[in-house]
């Protein structure tokens, strides 16, 4: 279980120095650099402070490697505080990738390659530009405040997400395809509650959205080991981020990769999923859909060539168990739109009774990307015993007026603010008598479906809620 940092502990005082200097460096470095400089880094310090056994399983379960000579990485120090200069950090892991190759027995590309192949490749101080924030960083992240034991690992862990998500925003509207703001994936798993079973993501990115989920699961009481985690990425190098992201927290998932994605080559053709979580690149273009026209997951409707959001919906509804739910982040716009036959797609999927809920997010909720987006609740068997009472009716929530600013600058929900949406979803689905869910203007509505036909499918929230303090109306498009 992820430990907490109590009043008077010594990373109370380093902390925030950290993150100060990650800070700088992202504003300094171009973001390839930024990645070598600070994430690589706070992953070798992690792995230099596991045990063997611990590390040669990370070996085994992230690298694919089954053969690592622990003693190798056991051996790897951090340079003394006189000494840490970041050339000197790259000589050291360097002669410990040659000590490793000039073992015949093992192949360096399989293990130390993988997670150092940046790090062979890394310009001296002076290259980088700030020579003073990489030793200051480079300092901090080798103090012995730092313990190896769980609770050292857990404030490395805090340190790459914090670092992850300053990578994001120095990517740009890329980046942001991968990376889950916390605070939408808190709210997304405490709606759904993904307590046990298989869960999966289509798109898995960097592996937030299951950190997260493990949080959630042990903040409840119970073992985060009780899913299964499934998922699939094109991008290889994220996929190399991913596995770092989940090793720091260890979480244990099968994650596969092609250079074709989900839509394309399916890596889980047999897989069904309990629970399916999912953050999808918004309005995605590029999809190949014109390769797919005859494919039996779109059985609501063939989706646009150049929009895969109802690809995305129809692939995760394909996946899902006979009783599985699947939270899905999305544009706004999936709401709304009549393009390409969007609106037909939508109005298939709301009469075939698979939505449960939809809730509109406020702005600069992401780190790169200002497209406003909203969260898709389906669920395989609305009418199953567990809350037929519902069946024909979608709960609308509107959070646009939730959320307050941080220093970043970006908008997050405080923890009442999402147990407020989760709990208003919960109670939804909760069967009489025990059932407390009312509705509430401005805020959330339970919508029959001949109201929703009358809106001709269209799921915004303006046109089921008191919502006038928006000036703008989000019409169907």
């Amino acid at each position: 279980m992820a430990t907490t940092t109590p009043p008077g502990d010594p990373l109370l005082e380093i902390e925030p120095k950290i993150l100060k200097v990650v800070d700088h460096l992202r504003d300094d470095l171009e973001p390839s650099k930024y990645k070598e400089a600070v994430l690589d880094v706070i992953f070798l310090r992690f792995i230099s402070s596991i045990s063997q056994p611990a590390l040669a399983n990370l070996g085994k379960q992230y690298l694919d490697f089954s053969k690592c000579d622990a003693s190798i990485l056991q051996s790897f120090k951090f340079p003394e505080p006189d000494k840490a200069r970041w050339f000197s950090l790259k000589e050291d892991a360097e002669q410990i990738i040659n000590q490793y190759a000039n073992d015949r027995r093992n192949d360096p590309d399989q293990f130390i390659g993988k997670i150092f192949e940046n790090i062979k490749r890394i310009p001296r101080n002076e290259d980088f530009g700030n020579e003073a924030a990489l030793n200051e960083f480079i300092h901090l992240i080798s103090s012995d405040a730092i313990s190896n034991d769980d609770k050292g690992q857990d404030f490395l862990a805090r340190i790459y997400e914090h670092s992850l998500a300053g990578f994001t925003s120095s990517q740009g509207v890329s980046g942001g395809e991968y990376f889950t703001p916390r605070t939408v994936a808190r709210t997304l798993i405490a709606m759904i509650e993904p307590y046990q079973g298989k869960v999966y993501d289509p798109c898995f990115g960097s592996g937030g959205m299951f950190i997260q989920s493990k949080e959630f699961i042990e903040r409840h009481g119970r073992q985060g080991n009780t899913i299964s985690i499934y998922g699939q990425e094109i991008d290889r190098p994220i996929l190399r981020r991913a596995r770092m992201n989940l090793a720091l927290q260890g979480i244990d998932a099968e994650i596969r990769w092609n250079d074709k994605g989900s839509f394309l080559q399916d890596e889980w053709p047999d897989l069904e999923a309990d629970y399916i979580l999912a953050s999808p690149p918004f309005n995605m273009r590029d999809w190949d859909g014109g390769q797919l026209q005859d494919d039996p997951r779109w059985i609501f409707g063939v989706p646009p060539v150049n929009n895969a959001n109802f690809a995305w919906l129809q692939h995760i509804y394909h996946r899902l168990a006979p009783d599985g739910v699947a939270g899905v982040v999305l544009a706004a716009d999936s709401l709304s739109s009549n393009k390409s036959g969007q609106g037909k797609i939508r109005r298939a999927m709301i009469e075939a009774n698979i939505v449960d809920a939809v809730v509109r997010l406020p702005g600069l909720l992401f780190y790169s990307s200002l497209t406003p987006a909203c969260l898709w609740i389906l669920s395989k068997n609305k009418k199953s015993s567990q809350y037929p009472h519902r069946s024909g009716e979608i709960l609308i929530i509107d959070a646009r007026d939730m959320g307050s600013m941080t220093n970043h600058p970006r908008c997050e929900f405080s923890n009442e603010e999402i147990g407020t949406i989760a709990e208003t979803y919960k109670n939804w689905r909760s069967n009489p008598p025990d059932m407390e869910y009312e509705d509430i203007p401005n805020f959330c509505r339970s919508v029959k479906l001949d109201e929703i036909r009358s809106y001709e499918y269209v799921l915004t929230p303006n046109r089921y809620l008191d919502s006038s303090i928006y000036e703008i109306d989000e019409l169907a498009v």
